[in-house]
């Protein structure tokens, strides 16, 4: 497959525009992506969640059905201090009242 970055460039983009409105967003990476794509990011996403909590990694894998290597990425990719996953988590914990983010999803990443 041909990709060219200015197509990665058009989507960010895309995507970042799109971030201005929930509904809209969703509606977006709903044609983008298959129903399984969402579900694969969505648990990426549990992983992360569970590791930004100091929750063992065994417990996560056997929690999601997922294997160790897989919620081991995640860990990895946390360990990345310009990793888009670990700075959203540490402005999830740097800022009292994140924006679009449901409140219990912040008090779970706090505890």
């Amino acid at each position: 497959m041909i990709e060219d970055s200015s197509w990665r460039r058009e989507l960010y983009a895309l995507l970042k525009i799109a971030g201005k409105d929930a509904d809209l967003l969703k509606d977006v990476l709903n044609d983008l992506l298959t129903p399984e794509e969402i579900s694969v990011l969505a648990q990426r996403w549990q992983i992360v969640k569970g590791l930004a909590q100091n929750r063992p990694q065994r417990e996560i894998a056997e929690e999601l059905g997922v294997g160790i290597a897989t919620v081991t990425r995640g860990a990895r990719l946390l360990k990345k201090p310009q990793g888009g996953l670990r700075r959203m988590i540490d402005m999830i914990h740097s800022t009292k009242t994140f924006r679009g983010l449901p409140k219990s999803w912040r008090d779970q990443l706090m505890e």
